[in-house]
């Protein structure tokens, strides 16, 4: 028996330097990533009455959009090819029954860029208006997306919001929205369509 005691006495008193030695050195803890700040939930947290939630869709397939004569644009499978920045696109829509007047709209793009984008822009601006039977046509503002990388092969979706008041207004019967392009890129883009939140 007293042979037994020192041998397990040394056996319990190796295993924990061999638990150790597996284990290896001893890990770093993570240390505190950054996070960058949500622009769009801190206009939120800071005016919720300009956030609530669009409780309303209408979309349109690229097709049904018109375009300027001026410009390169072509019927696709999956939408309307536009190559180069000149000409716009545009829609009239009239204004949807369950419209309050001065609650914030929203125009959403989904569009592809089939080419090479690397290392250039794109964005849009878009033009709003509104009209009634017997009124002028006429235009006083527009908002941009912003800008965002092209990418190569890559399906993209930009929005914009219209809040009120504003330089323009959408309190009549009809809407009109004419869509332009911005950014560096010029090659193909293949609007695939246009969604209105509201």
């Amino acid at each position: 028996m007293r042979m037994l005691l020192p041998v397990l006495l040394s056996a319990l008193a190796a295993n924990p330097l061999n638990v150790v030695a597996e284990a290896g050195p001893p890990q770093s803890t993570p240390s505190q990533e950054t996070q960058p700040i949500d622009r769009v939930k801190l206009r939120c947290h800071l005016h919720p009455q300009l956030c609530k939630q669009y409780a309303n869709q209408v979309s349109f397939p690229a097709h049904a959009l018109s375009w300027s004569t001026f410009g390169s644009f072509a019927l696709q499978t999956r939408g309307v090819d536009w190559t180069g920045t000149s000409g716009a696109m545009s829609f009239t829509m009239h204004r949807p029954k369950g419209y309050a007047t001065g609650d914030r709209v929203r125009l959403r793009l989904v569009y592809e860029i089939p080419g090479d984008g690397d290392g250039d822009s794109i964005g849009f601006l878009v033009i709003p208006t509104s009209f009634n039977h017997g009124s002028g046509f006429e235009t006083y503002g527009d908002e941009g997306t912003g800008l965002i990388p092209a990418g190569s092969g890559t399906i993209h979706e930009q929005s914009v919001t219209f809040t009120f008041p504003g330089a323009y207004t959408l309190a009549g019967d009809w809407w009109y929205f004419e869509i332009n392009r911005l950014g560096e890129y010029a090659g193909k883009l293949r609007l695939m369509s246009v969604a209105v939140e509201y």
